[in-house]
């Protein structure tokens, strides 16, 4: 693994990483019924994902317990505690944080490095962001095309336990800064809480495997190292 996924989160950010391949036990009894039917790949991602935010769990001093997969599939966080999990082919991520520090919520994405499909760009890019694209070197665009699509991703994940709203990738536009690795999402539609125009803030990492973004929100607008609610209602 090419990044120091960790560095992205705050200092209470609990991270715990693998490669999903691997021999990673059975699911808890509450886990199961997601992954009755998955194929054996989908059963090793879904169980590192679980095994590793266990791992993260005590790390942070909680006692490990089933994440169970909601009717939206998105993890249910057990009380006390919220987090993002992330995977592609080659490795897994989970971030975890206790909600008595604060948190809300946490994002985060993992990607392979590699340029963003041409035919997909006008498909996750806003226009405004296809004409930012068009500004960058040529020979890094399509790297950058897949790293606006994780910053979407990664955003769309930290306001989702907030919101509960589902919605494409033209409701939410990116504005990314490699140089300081970091990145600001914008609401272009109302979205429960978030106004149309809010913005939430987090980090990024393009490494020589892996792109990485991350961002957590916290109560009454705190931020840390990783992320903010610039506009959060």
């Amino acid at each position: 693994m090419s990044v120091a996924i960790a560095l992205l989160f705050e200092a209470d950010v609990a991270v715990a990483q693998g490669d999903p391949r691997g021999d990673w036990g059975a699911p808890l009894p509450d886990e199961e019924e997601a992954i009755a039917r998955a194929s054996a790949s989908r059963r090793h991602e879904f169980m590192a994902g679980r095994a590793l935010a266990r791992t993260a769990m005590r790390e942070l001093g909680l006692a490990p317990a089933a994440v169970p997969a909601g009717v939206d599939r998105a993890p249910a966080w057990p009380a006390g505690m919220t987090g993002s999990i992330s995977h592609c082919t080659d490795w897994c991520v989970a971030a975890i944080a206790r909600t008595a520090d604060g948190y809300l919520s946490v994002g985060l994405d993992i990607e392979p490095a590699l340029p963003l499909d041409a035919e997909l760009v006008e498909e996750i890019c806003t226009p405004e962001e296809r004409a930012w694209l068009a500004a960058q070197p040529a020979a890094g665009r399509g790297l950058l095309a897949r790293a606006v699509f994780s910053a979407k991703e990664c955003a769309y994940k930290c306001q989702y336990p907030l919101s509960g709203k589902l919605f494409g990738f033209d409701a939410m536009s990116v504005r990314l800064d490699p140089a300081a690795a970091t990145f600001v999402a914008r609401f272009e539609a109302n979205a429960g809480p978030f106004s149309r125009g809010a913005q939430l803030a987090g980090r990024m990492a393009i490494g020589r495997d892996h792109i990485v973004t991350a961002m957590t929100l916290k109560h009454g607008g705190r931020h840390g190292a990783a992320g903010r609610a610039a506009q959060h209602a």
